[in-house]
């Protein structure tokens, strides 16, 4: 049994070695694979770029070809025998080049005589004018005093812009007397270029670069020139008095290209290069030789999850026969342990019912419990508040019997008007018991809590009106700074149960003060809304802040200590906070925050 178990987990071992071998192969295949379609892809892309390239600077050129020959042929503009730089005729014919040049939308316009002066200049109101300059070494010039069309792509000797320029003889009886030049700085090259990855460079017929995405490319050749070459164009001053040097390396090909950096460091380009008949330039599209890592890994990751899954599905397909006894066996195992997993997940699924049924029970009866503390807690204030009740009723029921008797004897003289006024004067008396036995009928009353949207300043005044009488009977009168309006989401009646515990508090830390005085304050600073009772009595000592919302903790000799632990309890279930701290006058300060109401 243990030697065929061990033949077999070499046979394993062995098959998975195979499949592993002939993954990695795979997976090396794949990726010499994808990095040749990027490659290939990658020359499309720069084809097409190219392609657009060619085609804007074909018909940016082919804009600008016969405007100097239709120039030249203005006949202000062939009669130029003997004028002087800066002449007035030589004023005349700037101005009229200068209005040509603006139509046309070339950089500079500007004629010159046979001996390669310049006689007028579209720019010959600025510091860099072309007038009275001598360009006999251009190309162009000696290409049209022959009576050819000239072309020819250079620095400006005077401005250091490259430009390309078209010029054209200029012809009076049949003579060239002559040049009309315009120079256009081909902004539409650089423009043109959208494949932001990827680099370009235009040469010229000799392999000079005059255009290109990197700067330090600019005026350099991608060869090596011959002496002649470096004369010429030294001479016609085609790139400045700078010597061109060779920044491509021998080791290129056709589709790949080897430039030095700014920093001397040799980086090979995936290259694509076109040749333009008219004029001959060749331009060339450069993409940074770097392997695709991105796609390489794209493959691979699918290559390896497909084969992967593959070599898994193989290795169970021949391992399944020798696999059958041994599931057969384990899975009556697990069969076994599965039932009596079962009962046993039955019997703590049993008992995890009752103790959620139980602690369902004991929330209901705690929820149960504290509803009905803070009733009781509501209930005892009012037994303090009696006393008042008991004054403020006996007031108007002393005005009603004055009133009523009175109204006897005015009958019985018949004094009906002063009747009706006595009995006004009973109904409002009778108004004013039926206030404030109502106020104190909807405080006492037991309800369930319902949040709503409510004033501040309402719950305020109904406290303080509740307790008016023990205010007068320690000779107080609240100090109130209510900002209005301001609204919360409360249970206004747990609010004011709030409140009247916390006014109580500082009534009976007032009994034995010579000049009490007892503030509410309330005000909104961001989000929240805030709610200050303070009083200037004896105060709480450190201690005693510690352990002032604990329950059954008092300071008074009768009580039970569970006022303030209610009413923290209620603010909490507003989203509220409340505090205390020692008010700075002295005495004590109770601080209540609740938030804002969002739907006002």
């Amino acid at each position: 049994m243990g030697k065929s178990k061990k033949q077999f987990e070499l046979l394993t071992l062995i098959r998975f070695g195979s499949y592993l071998a002939l993954w990695l192969l795979v997976m090396l295949a794949v990726a010499l694979t994808t990095s040749h379609q990027k490659r290939q892809q990658h020359q499309i892309e720069l084809t097409a770029e190219l392609n657009r390239m060619e085609q804007n600077i074909v018909q940016e050129l082919a804009r600008f070809t016969h405007l100097p020959r239709l120039g030249a042929a203005h006949p202000k503009l062939q009669q130029i025998e003997n004028v002087i730089p800066h002449s007035k005729r030589s004023i005349e014919l700037s101005k009229l080049l200068k209005k040509l040049n603006r139509l046309q939308g070339s950089d500079v316009t500007y004629l010159l005589n046979r001996k390669a002066q310049t006689i007028a200049s579209s720019n010959y109101e600025q510091k860099d004018s072309f007038v009275g300059d001598n360009y006999a070494y251009r190309p162009y010039f000696q290409q049209a005093i022959r009576g050819e069309d000239g072309h020819y792509i250079a620095l400006g000797s005077r401005s250091g812009k490259r430009g390309y320029y078209f010029s054209a003889p200029v012809y009076h009886a049949g003579q060239i007397v002559g040049v009309l030049v315009l120079k256009v700085r081909l902004s539409i090259i650089g423009s043109s270029w959208q494949y932001t990855n990827a680099d370009y460079l235009v040469c010229d017929e000799n392999g000079v670069i005059f255009y290109a995405s990197r700067k330090y490319w600019l005026y350099h050749s991608l060869k090596t020139l011959p002496k002649d070459v470096q004369a010429k164009l030294l001479a016609s001053r085609q790139y400045g008095k700078n010597h061109i040097s060779a920044i491509a390396s021998g080791k290129s090909s056709p589709n790949t290209l080897e430039l030095y950096d700014a920093h001397g460091q040799l980086q090979r380009f995936q290259s694509v290069s076109q040749q333009l008949e008219q004029p001959k330039w060749k331009l060339y599209a450069l993409l940074a030789n770097q392997f695709p890592w991105q796609a390489v890994l794209r493959a691979e990751l699918a290559t390896f999850f497909i084969g992967l899954l593959v070599m898994l599905i193989l290795h169970y397909w021949q391992n399944l026969r020798d696999r059958r006894l041994l599931l057969a066996k384990l899975n009556q195992q697990l069969e076994q342990k599965v039932a009596q997993r079962t009962r046993q997940l039955t019997n703590s699924n049993n008992q995890l019912k009752q103790a959620l049924l139980r602690y369902q029970q004991t929330s209901q009866t705690l929820k149960q419990t504290e509803a009905e503390l803070k009733q009781a807690a509501k209930l005892a204030m009012l037994g303090e508040l009696s006393a008042g009740l008991n004054h403020e009723l006996n007031q108007p029921l002393t005005a009603i019997l004055t009133y009523a008797q009175n109204s006897q004897k005015l009958l019985t003289r018949n004094q009906l008007a002063l009747v009706d006024d006595n009995l006004s004067q009973i109904v409002r008396a009778a108004g004013l018991m039926r206030d404030i036995i109502a106020r104190f009928k909807i405080f006492a009353r037991k309800s369930e809590p319902v949040t709503q949207l409510t004033a501040v300043k309402e719950v305020i005044k109904a406290a303080v009106t509740l307790l008016h009488n023990r205010f007068l009977r320690i000779g107080v009168l609240p100090q109130l700074e209510l900002d209005d309006p301001l609204w919360v989401n409360v249970d206004p009646v747990q609010l004011e149960q709030v409140l009247i515990n916390l006014l109580n508090n500082a009534i009976d830390a007032l009994s034995s003060e010579y000049a009490p005085q007892i503030g509410i304050q309330s005000y909104q600073k961001d989000d929240t809304v805030y709610i200050k009772v303070w009083d200037n009595g004896c105060g709480l000592q450190d201690e005693q802040l510690d352990a002032l919302f604990d329950p059954f903790y008092t300071t008074k000799k009768q009580g039970l200590g569970l006022g303030t632990t209610i009413s923290q309890r209620i603010i909490e279930g507003f989203n509220g906070k409340l505090s205390a701290h020692q008010h700075p006058n002295g005495g004590a300060c109770f601080v209540i925050q609740l938030p804002v109401a969002s739907d006002r």
